[in-house]
């Protein structure tokens, strides 16, 4: 099978939606903007994703980046309308953990794109990575495979995040994790229980932050 495509190609297909789309959505306590939408290149062609919400991160009040989440539009569309039964209003759904839970389960392309706004050493960003996907997955004490995948992704993140620097992080349907720092790849591999782990660092119970969990879903029902 072949591999989530997020080379040059990615980069091709995205730049335009990245730095040079007109709809955008603002994070607004740090001004960073992320498309409203971007195409990216799969094993089943492009796929649309949407930003479906934005969030900060913060350590001891200090803000580390903005995050923007994207979910596969077809997804979207598809879980929407049985989510808005059960939660009609986002506040509603930000207060459902039955939602966040399918978010980790759920087969879909998604990305999270963290635009930093301070300098970050890359051992702090290890260590927050290692932290959330420990938290939040069990199997990391009973399946060696997963925990050796984690170490591997956990090891992508071995250069210095600088103030403005984009690291974006791309989950396909099959579980294929991809990251890349501005426009460089940083590695690749296929875990999809992996893959539940780090959407967990975001989106899982014990998520590294709440509040920037329930921003992350307040484009959802759009």
């Amino acid at each position: 099978m072949r591999r989530i495509l997020l080379s040059s190609l990615w980069l091709a297909l995205t730049a335009v939606a990245v730095w040079g789309a007109d709809a955008a959505v603002t994070e607004s306590s740090t001004g960073k903007s992320f498309p409203v939408s971007r195409r990216v290149a799969t094993d089943a062609g492009e796929i649309e994703v949407a930003c479906v919400g934005t969030g900060v991160r913060t350590k001891l009040v200090i803000k580390v980046y903005a995050l923007g989440f994207y979910v596969e539009e077809a997804y979207r569309q598809k879980v929407r309308p049985g989510w808005q039964k059960q939660a009609p209003t986002i506040d509603r759904l930000q207060e459902t953990p039955a939602f966040f839970d399918s978010l980790l389960r759920d087969a879909y392309v998604r990305q999270f794109e963290l635009q930093f706004v301070r300098e970050v050493e890359a051992d702090k960003i290890q260590d927050a990575f290692g932290e959330g996907i420990a938290d939040n997955l069990p199997e990391m004490k009973s399946n060696p495979q997963v925990a050796a995948d984690a170490r591997r992704f956990i090891g992508w993140f071995k250069n210095t995040a600088r103030e403005n620097d984009r690291l974006v992080i791309t989950i396909a349907a099959d579980g294929t994790i991809t990251a890349h720092q501005n426009q460089t790849e940083l590695g690749r591999l296929k875990n999809p229980v992996l893959a539940r782990g780090v959407t967990g660092i975001w989106l899982g119970r014990k998520c590294i932050s709440d509040s920037l969990k329930e921003g992350l879903v307040t484009r959802f029902y759009r």
